[in-house]
């Protein structure tokens, strides 16, 4: 990957968004950006026996051995963690969390 290459960490839950993810994971998309981390909505009970069941975003993210969070709510702790990631950029698609302005500048180029 060359140097130049963003670290982007994603903000996503919904199906719609792993278009873009494989893009991101191709080497076209690898061009620009670095995948580093999917920020996405906890595992929620589905189904008539409301069995905890994984998203669709995380589990893409769980195929590629990325990092995967999954907060309740977004707090100064998962701040920290974003910060700790060091992403030049996020971004969000169908995340389904208000992202603070604090929270959106924490990234590098936001």
């Amino acid at each position: 990957m060359p140097s130049s290459s963003l670290r982007l960490v994603f903000f996503g839950s919904d199906a719609i968004a792993l278009p873009l993810l494989d893009w991101l994971n191709s080497a076209a998309g690898r061009a620009h950006a670095e995948v580093v981390a999917i920020f996405t909505q906890p595992d929620r009970p589905v189904g008539r026996g409301q069995k905890s069941t994984a998203n669709a975003i995380k589990l893409w993210a769980v195929a590629r051995n990325l990092p995967v969070f999954q907060p309740e709510k977004i707090t100064d702790e998962v701040r920290a963690d974003l910060a700790a990631l060091a992403p030049d950029v996020s971004l969000v698609m169908a995340y389904g969390h208000i992202l603070r302005d604090a929270f959106i500048a924490t990234p590098r180029l936001g």
